[in-house]
């Protein structure tokens, strides 16, 4: 599922139970992307875009931090 603002072309809505599923360095990719993503939108003044954005990069996070841990 992807939200995406009409304004400005952003795309959200990679979820953790499919970010298990990317290698490492893809992971890792995404997260710089869709960081990138949001501090444009906050930018933009698209507060809840970036807003949903910061959250999805908390999970990817925490996602990482899994795969790390596990040593992945």
């Amino acid at each position: 599922m992807a939200a995406t603002n009409k304004k400005s072309g952003f795309t959200s809505g990679v979820h953790s139970k499919n970010a298990h599923s990317l290698p490492r360095r893809e992971l890792i990719a995404l997260i710089e992307s869709l960081t990138d993503q949001m501090k444009l939108a906050a930018a933009e003044l698209s507060f809840e875009l970036a807003a949903r954005l910061r959250d999805e990069i908390r999970e990817l996070k925490r996602e990482l931090k899994g795969m790390q841990e596990a040593g992945n």
